[in-house]
């Protein structure tokens, strides 16, 4: 859904797949770099942002969801929801009192740089980001 806001997001030219364990569905990091943010200057702005897009052959009818933090509704739902699939220890996903917190779905500069990631994800980003300073 960001991709296809590029006044707002730049998208970076970057795909994670994974499969968490037991879990009979696929599921693809999406990763965007909010221009807005990016622009504001500001230390705790959450440039880097993650949506999550499941695969699940396994469900019948077979089904691919794309989960967001964007609370309108259509063709997607919640990063909440996602985190309430998945659960702990997956995708930093977290319980905070009765809510569901996803650690992995924004990121300001400061947490992307002490973020344990290869270098090949690192320049993906990064090529974003220097994309979104430019415009």
């Amino acid at each position: 859904m960001k991709k296809n806001n590029p006044a707002n997001f730049e998208l970076c030219d970057l795909l994670i797949l994974s499969q968490p364990p037991t879990a009979t569905c696929q599921v693809y990091g999406i990763f965007t770099i909010d221009r807005k943010a990016l622009a504001s200057g500001r230390r705790n702005a959450p440039v880097i942002k993650q949506d999550f897009l499941v695969n699940d052959r396994s469900a019948n009818p077979p089904e691919i969801t794309y989960y967001t933090g964007y609370p309108s509704p259509g063709p997607h739902r919640s990063i909440e929801e996602f985190c309430a699939r998945f659960g702990p220890d997956h995708y930093g996903c977290e319980r905070v009192g009765n809510k569901w917190r996803c650690r992995d779905h924004r990121f300001t500069l400061e947490q992307w740089k002490r973020a344990a990631v290869e270098p090949g994800i690192r320049a993906a980003v990064q090529a974003a980001i220097d994309r979104a300073s430019t415009v």
